[in-house]
């Protein structure tokens, strides 16, 4: 059995567990055969006392026990406690040595301890969300989805027409000291005495400027904790700050051990290497608050929005907000090169020359051509010429990981550790293949819904009915509509075409062509280009297969249009015809077959466009002023709330002291679908000064009505719920 005694030595409060069962009671001296007790070593540990000694208490630290006495494992490392004199110990006892201190404690969770991340209540330091310096995790108005590209605390709230909207949150430091909770995860930067300044990363004022008080910023020559992002005061982990030299590049916010928290800044070239969350400005700094006018990502050139067509957003990119871009812009790379800016905020990812890798938006390796290797090819490997393939285990013959060279595999599977055997990939009855190109065992059932699991063009995929047996998803010959092997003398054929009965014209099928031996391909009929030959083949340009008027037939047995800016589309309906259509100019067929453009917008290039000043937004809205239009505030489709004008992309002010939930101005004062504040229902239907109000002897807890006599979820106030097997009498748990 262990007592606990709590001692307060030089201004702690030290709990100590004392063993209570041979120990001597407070004031005796244990003899040479007996153990001392057990005593707390440092924060939360324990030390076992030796013999023949006498303890006595440490310094905010372990209570050493007699000779050799062990500190406290766990806990805090303390100053050695003096051991018993002679006269106090058994006769002829030797002084008690300094006890050992503790070990591997978890330290006090403080703005020292914690600089990175939040303090919860049980004491631990948790990185999560955008909360810094040791602030308190649950006071915090941050949530683990609000933050924005720089890890700065915004607030979200339901609403809008991606279900969330978010606002910056405003800091509040009126009045406070020097590291007090700004109430946006970070502390305030008060004012401190002359010859000190406010260390933020410490959450209190200092006089000297170094490494452990401006960890995130440089040193000025005042001796001043500086941001360090500056061209004029350029630095790191608080080193001196520094001047960017002429030519020498522009300061550039370093990466941290976390999203957005700076060390500080260096003076580097703009690429996505030094920019990974903002884009590189024409003089070549680094824009990471985006803007109308410098938008874009992954350190790519920043774009101007206003003559790009729409304002500039911050999309959600895997549960954070990333891939800042101009909002429903078409990306244009034709004729560009890899690195280039692709006009929306982004860069183009185009073919480099032989032998090299396009690498676009990694933070390891600036944008642009590259020989490959581990940076440009970390998830595939490298082939003799110089080519990047993408290890998806359905390339046994170009098989590697991590820039690697490539190996050939043969018919094995191909992992991303090297060659292994079919089916070895498979991960129970899922619809994939095996490595090898054949379904994984149970893969056909797997798919469930009514779906099947097939292979069309080497890929395994959940099919929803079959597919049309056509060249895509048959390399033989179809039979009504059923793709066969294409190689039996009654079905033969390749190329999707309908099978042919070589039977019929009294010879058999070559299994390897696939063709009727001697048969005589017959292409003369209309439109025969990519049809059957009559032998299993397929009528090409070379068995003078035909097209519509203004196109030919290729040597694949498609037929192209001859003018490059046209393209082949159904023409009529019912009696659908084909022909050539200009597909760079046509409204109707806009860059492709079919597809029209909306209200008041051009086929240009291609593409549908707008008069300037307006954005393209869809075929359903056509041309709208993101910027000015209530109907399409910022989005295509954001509808601002009645009477709210839209100003640069955003939603203007309710008027009258309203609130904005949604599209919508509601007073939450009386509003029942918003009482008190967005989003906040009255089970009743009625609210009143920002509270439900409920019917009867009932109370409102949060969004329901109930009895707080009788509730045991709300036993006597609200949230006060009774333990397992309780029940509410009274407002009493019983």
């Amino acid at each position: 059995m262990k007592c606990v005694t709590l001692l307060k030595l030089c201004g702690l409060l030290l709990v100590v567990s004392l063993g209570c069962g041979n120990e001597p009671e407070s004031g005796e001296v244990p003899t040479a055969s007996e153990d001392g007790g057990d005593a707390a070593g440092g924060f939360a540990g324990t030390a076992t006392g030796g013999k023949a000694g006498n303890a006595s208490g440490g310094s905010a630290g372990s209570i050493a026990g007699g000779s050799s006495g062990k500190g406290g494992v766990g806990g805090s490392s303390g100053t050695g406690a003096t051991g018993g004199t002679s006269s106090s110990g058994g006769q002829g006892g030797q002084a008690g040595v300094s006890g050992q201190g503790g070990t591997g404690g978890q330290p006090v969770c403080t703005a020292e301890t914690c600089p990175d991340g939040c303090c919860s209540t049980s004491g631990e330091c948790s990185h999560y969300g955008c909360k810094w310096y040791g602030v308190p995790c649950e006071a915090s108005a941050c949530n683990s989805m609000g933050c924005d590209n720089e890890s700065q605390c915004m607030i979200c709230e339901p609403g809008g027409m991606y279900g969330t909207l978010c606002h910056a949150c405003e800091p509040d430091c009126a009045g406070k000291a020097c590291g007090d909770f700004d109430g946006c995860g970070s502390r305030c930067e008060g004012t401190c005495p002359s010859g000190q300044f406010c260390s933020v990363a410490l959450g209190k004022c200092e006089a000297v400027c170094n490494p452990v008080t401006c960890p995130h910023g440089c040193c000025t020559a005042e001796g001043k904790c500086a941001a360090g992002t500056t061209d004029d005061a350029c630095g790191e982990s608080g080193k001196a700050c520094a001047p960017c030299p002429s030519g020498g590049g522009w300061c550039i916010p370093l990466p941290g051990q976390y999203p957005g928290h700076s060390p500080g800044g260096a003076c580097q070239a703009c690429n996505s290497t030094t920019c990974p969350w903002g884009c590189c400005s024409t003089d070549g700094h680094c824009a990471l608050s985006a803007s109308h006018t410098e938008c874009g990502h992954h350190g790519a050139p920043c774009v101007d929005c206003t003559l790009a067509g729409g304002p500039c957003v911050a999309g959600w990119n895997q549960g954070s907000l990333g891939n800042t871009s101009c909002t429903n812009c078409e990306p244009s790379c034709a004729g560009k090169s890899c690195g280039d800016s692709d006009g929306c905020g982004g860069a183009c990812e185009v073919a480099c020359a032989p032998g090299l890798v396009c690498v676009v938006g990694r933070s390891t390796i600036a944008d642009g051509c590259h020989a490959c290797g581990p940076l440009s090819c970390p998830e595939g490997c490298c082939t003799p010429d110089g080519a990047c393939v993408r290890n998806d285990n359905q390339h046994p013959h170009a098989c590697g990981w991590a820039g690697a060279a490539c190996i050939d595999c043969g018919n094995q599977a191909c992992y991303s550790t090297g060659c292994g055997s079919c089916g070895g990939i498979c991960m129970g009855a899922t619809c994939m293949l095996d490595g090898c190109g054949q379904l994984c065992p149970g893969a056909a059932n797997s798919c469930g819904g009514g779906a099947e699991c097939k292979v069309i063009q080497g890929k395994a995929s959940c099919q929803f009915g079959s597919p049309p047996c056509d060249s895509v998803s048959c390399d033989g010959c179809c039979d009504g509509g059923v793709c066969k092997v294409g190689n039996l003398p009654q079905r033969c054929g390749s190329g999707g075409v309908e099978c042919s009965d070589c039977v019929l014209k009294s010879t058999t099928c070559d299994t390897v062509t696939r063709t009727c031996l001697g048969c005589t391909p017959d292409c003369s009929q209309a439109s025969s280009c990519g049809k059957s030959d009559g032998c299993g083949g397929v009528c090409n340009a070379a068995k003078g297969g035909t097209c519509p008027s203004g196109s030919s037939c290729d040597s694949a047995g498609s037929c192209v249009c001859n003018q490059a800016s046209q393209a082949l589309c159904p023409v009529g309906f019912p009696n659908t015809t084909w022909q050539c259509i200009d597909v760079a100019s046509d409204p109707a067929n806009c860059g492709g077959c079919s597809n029209q453009c909306g209200a008041g917008a051009a086929c240009v290039a291609a593409q549908c466009a707008c008069p300037t000043g307006q954005h393209y937004c869809y075929l359903q809205w056509g041309c709208v002023d993101l910027l000015h239009d209530p109907e399409h505030c910022g989005y295509c489709g954001m509808k601002c709330p009645s009477g709210v004008s839209c100003t640069d992309g955003l939603c203007g002010s309710c008027p009258g002291g309203m609130t904005t939930c949604g599209s919508e101005c509601v007073d939450t004062a009386t509003n029942a679908k918003h009482c008190g504040q967005c989003n906040v229902a009255c089970a009743s239907n009625q609210c009143a000064a920002g509270k439900c109000v409920c019917p009867g002897a009932t109370t409102a807890c949060g969004t329901v009505c109930t009895n707080t006599d009788v509730d045991p979820d709300n036993c006597g106030k609200c949230f006060q719920a009774c333990s397992a097997g309780q029940s509410c009498v009274g407002g009493q748990c019983q």
